[in-house]
């Protein structure tokens, strides 16, 4: 059964793009509040985007594993440059969310890693959108 974006991906794969995507916005939007000194809306923020995005991987590697007979299998280097971004983004996003409450000891070093996470994600969605399509389409 194909999903509705119309490629050979099933309802599941298509629905974790998507949500990828929305995360974009979303992060954006947790950056303009904490510039604009709303730091508890910014950490309840990144909290929910970080909760969106946890569900949807697991929602994701559910799916492949379930459906492992009938799925294309990815093309190698899509994947393991998506790897490359997405492993790092994970770990270093359950590392701010983590210490995000001793943020006022080093506001510094939580931002600067901040704008690497940012970075990560970024890359994570871009290169992500780039393996579905060798992938599914």
């Amino acid at each position: 059964m194909k999903g509705f974006l119309g490629t050979d991906a099933d309802l599941v794969i298509d629905l974790f793009l998507v949500s990828l995507v929305a995360l974009l916005p979303m992060l954006c939007w947790a950056i303009a509040l904490v510039r604009q000194g709303k730091t508890a809306a910014h950490g309840k923020w990144m909290a929910v985007s970080y909760a969106i995005f946890v569900t949807a991987v697991l929602g994701f590697e559910i799916d492949v594993r379930l459906r492992s007979d009938v799925l294309p299998s990815p093309k190698f280097w899509p994947f393991l440059i998506h790897m490359h971004f997405a492993l790092p983004a994970f770990v270093l996003w359950t590392y701010q969310i983590a210490t995000a409450r001793r943020v006022a000891a080093a506001p510094a070093a939580h931002r600067k890693r901040g704008k690497i996470l940012i970075t990560l994600i970024f890359l994570t969605v871009a290169t992500g959108i780039w393996l579905y399509v060798e992938t599914f389409a």
